[in-house]
């Protein structure tokens, strides 16, 4: 199997917030990744981890955020903000991609 943290992944585009729960995410895979001795003498700074890293969890960010537009706990309202994000984060995709 291929460690994804081998080879410093490509930054996508994506809307800001997309990229703050990226980052979230990275951070907190960080902060469990570091209890171990052998990762935590590789990455020693989250900060510099998360910076390189956070692009590897976009794809996750953008599962999480259609995930929410079903959760009953998040109010409509919320859904309506998370939506927005997903049409807006669906344009810089488009963007990138060849032919567009």
């Amino acid at each position: 199997m291929n460690n994804p943290l081998a080879t410093t992944p490509k930054i996508q585009s994506c809307h800001v917030y997309v990229k703050k729960i990226a980052v979230a995410m990275c951070a907190s895979v960080y902060e469990e990744a570091a209890k171990d001795n052998g990762f935590y003498k590789t990455h020693p700074d989250m900060k510099t981890f998360y910076t390189k890293y956070w692009p590897l969890y976009v794809a996750p960010a953008r599962e999480q955020l259609v995930k929410m537009l079903a959760m009953d706990d998040v109010t409509d309202h919320m859904k309506e903000e998370i939506f927005d994000v997903i049409i807006k984060d669906r344009s810089l995709q488009n963007l990138e991609a060849p032919g567009v």
